[in-house]
């Protein structure tokens, strides 16, 4: 396979990755878009995942969530 065509097919992964996340925040399932703080409630946080390519498969390597105004 070409290095332009596994590009491509990368590009694609990583975007449904991404909206696959998004689809998962506004349907309340993905637990990165709150965050507990220390009194116990809840705020929004901006999620941050992170993928790599190990030997041909797309695995979540990392992963940060950011409380914008704590």
């Amino acid at each position: 396979m070409n290095d332009t065509r596994k590009s491509v097919e990368d590009l694609a992964i990583l975007e449904q990755f991404g909206l696959d996340q998004n689809h998962s925040g506004q349907a309340g399932r993905a637990k990165g878009f709150k965050t507990m703080v220390a009194d116990g409630n809840q705020q929004e946080a901006l999620y941050t995942p992170g993928y790599q390519n190990r030997e041909g498969t797309w695995v979540g390597v990392s992963a940060q969530a950011i409380a914008p105004s704590a």
